[in-house]
């Protein structure tokens, strides 16, 4: 599973859940962030997790 929450409001505003966690899981769960936020500008992104994270898609 993965989650994308806002810092400051704290809630959900994307996520997916998948048998495996793989770089298209995140990037989905970023792309549904984003449709639901509709930032102005450019967005800050925060992850501490794992390889997906690090790939030259993301």
């Amino acid at each position: 599973m993965c989650i994308a929450i806002d810092p400051f409001s704290r809630r959900v505003i994307g996520w997916s859940a998948q048998s495996r966690l793989t770089t298209d899981v995140a990037l989905q769960v970023l792309l549904i962030a984003v449709w639901r936020r509709k930032p102005d500008g450019k967005a800050i992104v925060h992850s501490d997790q794992g390889f997906q994270f690090t790939s030259w898609e993301w």
